[in-house]
């Protein structure tokens, strides 16, 4: 964000120097000579050459629209360098394709990257999973217990042994509820995270190694769009209408800026 933020305000400076120097330059300018020079008349004793005020102005509307059009990439990207995972698989790729190796080579490398990320992203799952599995198994040791300390009290009221048996049966539904009401979904829920991210990591990996096999971007992000799951991949027209977008963008901001500055 800072090189877009430099830039315009260069280009604000620039814009506001030209006008105070056409100010400054023209401050005694006289009726007569702006009219026999095709000058507009501000104020009584100041005129400003409509052309010089109008390219200010247009270089001024410009820079802002660079500046905005920067700035929502920026907006855009900042979802994607927030997670150092992504990041690091996306600039450790290009890095090496900058250094002349082979698409197949960089395919495998990213393959051992990506089966190497899944395996780390699975641990904490499998540890949460094999918690949740063993909860019933303590509840069953927490009703064999109270059956235990029942069995001890069998000469007592029944009072008494029915709270010893309640207390056992408590434990059992302890140990069942933890297993698959809060530690099972939990571990279910990563599970599905990290398969989501292995899934976005190999579309970036499928679009990289298809642009550097030499297909025009276009293509190469047809062939991402491919590799998307299916339940949130996008349709070929809604990427073709992005894609024209983000390219019609560019082009109309400044139009419309200069469109601006001519009223």
């Amino acid at each position: 964000m800072s090189a877009p933020r430099t830039f315009s305000c260069i280009a604000t400076r620039k814009a506001a120097k030209c006008a105070r120097c056409a100010r400054s330059q023209l401050r005694y300018a006289k009726p007569s000579q702006c009219k026999r020079k095709g000058w507009s008349i501000t104020s009584p004793d100041i005129a400003l050459p409509c052309t010089q005020l109008q390219r200010a102005q247009q270089s001024l509307e410009e820079s802002r629209a660079v500046y905005g059009a920067a700035a929502a990439a920026a907006a855009a990207a900042s979802a994607v360098l927030k997670k150092h995972h992504v990041q690091d698989f996306v600039c450790d790729s290009l890095r090496m394709a900058i250094t002349g190796i082979d698409a197949f080579d960089l395919d495998q490398l990213l393959d051992l990257d990506l089966e190497v990320h899944h395996h780390d992203a699975s641990q904490p799952t499998t540890a949460l999973s094999t918690m949740a599995d063993s909860m019933p198994g303590l509840g069953i040791v927490a009703a064999v217990l109270g059956v235990v300390i029942t069995m001890q009290a069998m000469g007592g009221p029944p009072e008494e042994i029915g709270k010893k048996v309640a207390a056992a049966l408590v434990g059992t539904f302890l140990g069942i509820l933890l297993c698959y009401g809060l530690i099972g979904p939990i571990a279910a829920n990563m599970s599905k995270a990290a398969e989501e991210e292995h899934a976005y990591l190999y579309v970036l990996r499928v679009l990289m190694i298809s642009f550097l096999r030499g297909t025009a971007p276009i293509m190469a992000v047809e062939v991402a769009r491919r590799a998307i799951p299916g339940h949130v991949r996008p349709s070929f027209r809604e990427v073709e209408a992005a894609c024209r977008k983000k390219t019609a963008e560019p082009a109309t901001e400044p139009q419309a800026a200069a469109a601006t500055a001519a009223r």
